[in-house]
């Protein structure tokens, strides 16, 4: 399950969830909405920091955390990079899917060292 973000700006909160979880359906893993959420089902759950504007431009951290049904950390894969101040204070739609597909590959080998998601 991938869950909502929370304190995200722009519409990241909502675009960045739906985008990981086609990007993970995509690499043939399964992922149930949160509605339909099992106990025993791991959740994903991403954060976004936005740095302070410096000389036009801004510090972006991306970070997914995988937790247990307890909500326990299982492992965490963090992206970053320097975008254009403000950039990403509004729509996410073009954005979003090319985060969420460069966070795949990490995520998917972090699912496969997990002994409960094989």
């Amino acid at each position: 399950v991938v869950a909502p973000i929370a304190r995200a700006p722009g519409n990241a909160g909502e675009l960045l969830p739906l985008a990981l979880t086609v990007a993970l359906q995509q690499a043939s893993l399964p992922v149930a909405s949160v509605e339909d959420m099992q106990p025993d089902d791991l959740k994903v759950v991403g954060t976004v920091r936005l740095g302070t504007p410096s000389a036009g431009l801004q510090q972006v951290v991306v970070t997914w955390d995988v937790q247990d049904p307890q909500g326990r950390s299982l492992g965490k894969i963090e992206q970053g990079d320097q975008v254009r101040a403000g950039s990403l204070d509004g729509p996410w739609t073009e954005v979003a899917p090319l985060i969420a597909e460069a966070a795949v590959a990490g995520l998917v080998d972090l699912l496969y060292r997990i002994p409960s998601a094989q």
